[in-house]
């Protein structure tokens, strides 16, 4: 099937971790049509209880990862569904998660831009303090009910640590250092140093780092549809050396590694604008840019609370 497709493609450019959102996604309002597998969505209507439905389609494809060796970061939700939910529900959503994956060599990403408002918000200045309150308070309360002690992080709008109250319930960082192509990397770097400087210490992961820049002038969802028009970008793959630019620049700072999204995007990408069979992620596999900057696998021994 389409998704062993992709599991194989991953394995075989050298990538080792999946970033893989848990139902509640971006770039798209709760219970859009878009937003459902085989079996609904994962809440039913009004947030009335959870479908178990839903979740066992979902963990066929974890269990297909964890087979191939790759390890599953299993992103909650995207932020703004915080507030739609509450605590309490998400609560409940993170229990799920945790009861079905928590035995898999998984990482818990509490939220995708994890302070980010919805896009139309009325009351962001509201929202981004009760996200940040909620992502800490989920933070503890995952750290309580996982029997395995998984590592816990969130995925930023820009520091993991600034899309919480508390940054000691991090095990790592994550940041978000710009989608703007070349113009991005002095931030990367920046945003690197000033990460191994704080307090507390915890590694520090560059995620959707200049990588994902497969067009020069956009973020890496254009992709999807500049490639059929034929682009340069797009026919040669020449953001790959952006991609080498960001990594060699941040290597040595001691990051405990970086990530690389562009792939997930385009394949959402292509979903809202024709559908899970348009062939946008087959078509923009064999890029040089799709690949992993390096084959090497690098192991850093990082110490996480039990």
């Amino acid at each position: 099937d389409e998704f062993a497709t992709l599991v194989a493609d991953r394995v075989e450019k050298g990538f080792t971790v999946i970033q893989i959102i848990a139902g509640l996604y971006p770039d798209m309002p709760a219970f859009d049509p878009r937003g459902a597998n085989e079996a609904g969505f994962p809440w039913e209507p009004e947030y009335a209880r959870i479908n178990p439905a839903y979740f066992n389609m979902a963990d066929r494809r974890i269990h297909k990862l964890v087979d191939a060796g790759l390890v599953p970061c299993i992103v909650g939700s995207w932020g703004y569904h915080l507030p739609w939910l509450g605590i309490d529900k998400m609560k409940q959503h993170w229990r799920n998660l945790v009861a079905r994956w928590s035995a898999y060599p998984v990482v818990w990403c509490i939220a995708g831009e994890g302070a980010m408002p919805y896009y139309l918000s009325q009351n962001r200045g509201e929202e981004i303090a009760f996200q940040k309150r909620a992502i800490t308070e989920l933070a503890r309360y995952i750290r309580e009910i996982d029997p395995f002690h998984r590592p816990i992080t969130v995925h930023p709008t820009s520091q993991g640590r600034e899309q919480v109250d508390d940054p000691s319930v991090l095990d790592f960082e994550m940041l978000q250092t710009g989608h703007g192509d070349r113009a991005s990397i002095p931030d990367t770097v920046e945003r690197v140093r000033a990460s191994r400087a704080a307090q507390p210490t915890m590694p520090t992961k560059a995620s959707s780092i200049p990588a994902m820049m497969m067009c020069s002038d956009s973020w890496c969802g254009r992709v999807c549809y500049r490639a059929r028009r034929g682009t340069r970008m797009a026919r040669t793959g020449s953001g790959s050396s952006i991609a080498a630019s960001s990594h060699m620049a941040i290597l040595p700072s001691a990051t405990a590694g970086a990530t690389r999204r562009g792939m997930r995007r385009c394949i959402y990408r292509d979903r809202v604008r024709q559908g899970w069979r348009g062939g946008c992620w087959i078509d923009i596999r064999g890029m040089t840019s799709s690949r992993s900057p390096s084959r090497r696998r690098m192991s850093i021994p990082v110490t996480i609370r039990t």
